[in-house]
């Protein structure tokens, strides 16, 4: 006896850990192209680069990119550009020692040994992904290759009660709850087994059983209202106390709002996320011009620093961050926003100007993707109408 053909169902549920495998080696490849393409540019000035007496911007944030200002081998005027490379976050700023490339002076890197930590910080984040990807793939085939030589199998098959339901809260999940041909309803399962697939009814109905019916057995069932084999998802789980529904009444409701509202308040805050603030171009156009007095400096790096300004004739009191050194009384040019002058910023410290995003913007786009996804897995799949033997793959048969 040879075991049925494969069933579409069980194709896909093979190819899904394959399909997010490729994705992620291509996220990962694209993570750590760039840190990769930055070590290659990085050994190469070191190996060919021309020293350089050079000094960190004050605009520095204590980064690993690190401002500076350098006269270039073959002189002139000063340029600046961006190094990286090993420094000291504690760094004072001030001169330091710098390598430049001899045909692109924008190419500099701080002197010292190759900053390889980026490259090893993107393995060490995607390698166990992809591990543990690749083993639930193999795992996946193993469970199949599994199920196909006991449904090939010379054993006997069992009859019991079915009723296959979906998952509590992944809704594609479903299982097939097994019970004793001659009990009535009430009923604790025997076991419950993951399945491979889906049904339009959650009724009770009479399978045959092949293997070995009690938690961490491996069986296959085959349902003959349908014409079709359910294929195990794994082993035969401890079932709990799941009664056996009266004959023809459903087992569980094949609905469900709470995928909805988490697909709708997932959508609000991606929405709120993106589209909440005036955005950091809008603020540039808008912005006006102002010269502060430094109320308490600070030294490194960019900090919140107390300063006092006045627009339109009104004194206005703020603590926008700032690059360091600053001492008090230093006068220094901010950007403000006319339609809120208390909103204040140093043009070129930040990427991204401090409010033009909506509040909490970062957190909102997160949890705003999470519900989603959430919503997305929790959604049961479509469930066209069903004919005799269209999804079937054989019958097991009864000795």
């Amino acid at each position: 006896m040879t075991a049925p053909p494969r069933d579409p169902e069980v194709v896909r549920w093979l190819r899904r850990p394959l399909w997010w495998l490729l994705g992620v080696a291509v996220l990962s490849t694209l993570w750590v192209v760039q840190p990769v393409i930055d070590l290659i540019t990085e050994a190469r000035i070191e190996r060919d680069g021309v020293p350089v007496a050079g000094t960190i911007l004050g605009s520095w944030d204590g980064g690993q990119r690190v401002p500076v200002s350098f006269t270039p081998p073959a002189g002139g005027e000063p340029v600046t550009a961006v190094a990286w490379g090993p420094v000291d976050h504690e760094r004072p700023i001030g001169p330091i020692d710098l390598q430049v490339d001899p045909d692109d002076p924008s190419r500099v890197r701080v002197a010292g040994s190759l900053a390889v930590w980026p490259v090893v910080e993107a393995l060490t984040l995607f390698v166990p992904i992809l591990l543990a990807l690749l083993i639930w793939l193999v795992t996946r085939h193993r469970c199949v290759r599994r199920s196909e030589r006991l449904a090939a199998a010379d054993l006997p098959a069992y009859r019991m009660v079915g009723v296959p339901v979906p998952g509590r809260f992944a809704r594609r999940r479903w299982r097939m709850h097994l019970y004793p041909l001659d009990v009535g309803a009430g009923t604790s399962p025997v076991c419950t087994v993951p399945v491979i697939g889906w049904s339009d009814s959650t009724a009770s109905r009479t399978v045959e059983v092949k293997g070995e019916p009690r938690p961490g057995g491996a069986v296959v069932i085959s349902d003959r209202a349908l014409d079709r084999i359910w294929w195990p998802a794994g082993r035969s789980l401890v079932t709990g106390q799941t009664p056996l529904p009266e004959p023809g009444a459903p087992a569980a409701d094949l609905g469900g709002r709470t995928r909805w509202w988490l697909v709708v308040l997932g959508g609000f805050l991606i929405a709120y996320a993106l589209a909440g603030g005036p955005g950091s171009q809008a603020l540039e156009e808008q912005a006006g011009s102002t010269t502060a007095t430094v109320v308490e400096g600070h030294g490194t790096g960019v900090e919140p620093t107390p300063v006092r300004y006045r627009v339109d004739g009104q004194d206005h009191e703020a603590s926008p961050s700032l690059a360091g050194p600053q001492a008090a009384g230093d006068h220094v040019t901010l950007a403000y926003d006319p339609e809120s002058p208390d909103h204040v910023w140093q043009a070129g410290t930040h990427e991204e100007i401090p409010g033009a995003q909506a509040p909490d913007s970062v957190l909102a786009l997160f949890l705003g993707g999470v519900l989603l996804a959430l919503g997305i897995v929790l959604a049961p799949p479509p469930m066209p109408e069903r004919r005799p033997g269209e999804r079937g793959g054989g019958l097991l048969p009864l000795r």
